[in-house]
């Protein structure tokens, strides 16, 4: 799991290269936020793009860096068992890979529609992201309840 972790930033990287490719033939005015049904209703400068992948590199360090000291922080402050803490820091790291591939998978379907001149972002993607999100959680849910019961 560390390891598809640690690939998050070259992916990360290879999407600011492609909106960097791209950045000429996108619309000086994009959309910012895309309602239920893939059309956007706000609107931005198209620099808005630059600091997506930014927002969500931060948000990639600080979780990732709290996910390696947390199972020392919490062993100490509580005095908890550090296999358990392991273990749900693995979760919480399952989660953010999650999240951030989808983020990814969005932010450059947004590009590639932007550099086409479509202002569109089909709306099954969030769905699709939201689903498998869903269905991890209920998994985890399960995987608990079953833990509890032995």
């Amino acid at each position: 799991m560390n390891k598809v972790n640690l690939c998050i930033p070259i992916l990360w990287l290879v999407a600011v290269i492609y909106l960097t490719v791209v950045y000429g033939n996108i619309p000086n005015q994009v959309g910012t936020h895309y309602g239920y049904q893939g059309m956007p209703d706000r609107y931005g400068a198209k620099s808005f793009l630059w600091s997506l992948p930014l927002i969500f590199m931060l948000v990639w360090v600080l979780i990732t860096t709290l996910l390696h000291y947390l199972p020392r922080l919490e062993r100490n402050v509580k005095g908890k068992n550090e296999s358990q803490t392991t273990s749900h820091a693995t979760e919480m790291l399952t989660t953010l890979i999650i999240v951030e591939v989808g983020a990814l998978i969005i932010f450059v379907t947004n590009v590639y529609y932007l550099s086409q001149g479509k202002s569109y972002l089909p709306p099954y993607l969030l769905t699709g992201m939201l689903s498998i999100l869903l269905i991890y959680f209920i998994w985890l849910f399960v995987k608990r309840l079953m833990r509890a019961r032995n």
